[in-house]
Formats: structure tokens, sequence, C-alpha cells
């Protein structure tokens, strides 16, 4: 079973800022401190560190004032949700190799409101749990390690 470690993201968590899209391929692992965002991305068939092999929604991106989610709650769930999707989504000979990052919301980024207009409906967006793939032992990775649709 590969490797789990949890970290938050958003203002006043492990990593400041991400931008990532579930199936894409990143330059940059996760790690404290590091932004990955739209510019990291590269095709899954370039030479790469990281992959999201999935985006969970446990929360409404629509609804304010959503009580903050408990800390050890939250990242019990990241870890148990992206293991469930790890064993079924990710194939490769090279499974036995990969380690897990489980991306969680800052409570700064759980209640951050990024809607662009007063007129739009509310939105919150930085809610997700985001799960990455990268190597254990932090070496470059070639090819997507999704199950083919």
């Amino acid at each position: 079973a590969p490797e789990y470690l949890v970290l938050s993201y958003g203002d006043g968590g492990d990593m400041p800022a991400v931008q990532l899209y579930e199936g894409y391929c990143y330059q940059v692992a996760p790690a404290p401190g590091r932004t990955i965002d739209r510019g990291a991305a590269r095709d899954c068939d370039q030479v790469h560190v990281s992959q999201v092999f999935r985006i969970l929604g446990p929360y409404d991106a629509t609804t304010p004032d959503l009580p903050l989610p408990d800390p050890a709650a939250l990242r019990a769930y990241g870890i148990e949700a992206c293991r469930l999707q790890f064993d079924a989504l990710v194939v490769g000979d090279d499974r036995d190799r990969l380690a897990v990052t489980v991306l969680v919301p800052s409570a700064e980024s759980f209640t951050h409101d990024t809607r662009s207009t007063p007129e739009s409906a509310p939105a919150f967006g930085r809610r997700g749990v985001h799960c990455l793939l990268t190597a254990v032992d932090g070496s470059q990775l070639t090819g997507s390690r999704l199950r083919a649709p």
C-alpha cells in the first residue's frame, strides 16, 4: 500500500496556493511551502513528478457558513477516500512505488468566498479534497497512471 501524506492548502495552510485539475500531471510535487498552478501542468506523456488522480467534493460549494470540519476527521476522510480512489483508478507496474499526497482545505480556504461579482451565486470552490500521486523516491514519471476510461 502506498504511503499517505496529508497537507492543507490555501491561506494559512501547508501549501499556500494550488490550482489543480483531475487527471492532469504536474512538474511540481506537493510539499509544504510549494505552490502548484496551471503553469506547472504537463501532458502526462511528458516527464512529470505528480498526477492528480481524483478531486473529491465532500462539501457543497454553494452553501455559505458551513461549519468548519474537524481537522482530524477531514484528514482521516482524505486518507480513506484517496485510498479507495487509488485502489480503483491507479494502474501500472510501479503502483507499489507510488506515494499519495492528500490535499485538504485550510480553514481560510474552506470559508473563502470565490464569487467574482456581487450578482453571482455564492461560490465556495476551495473545499475540495485532492488526491495526488508521486514516486516514493521523488523520481520523475512518464505516462498517466489512471485507468483508461
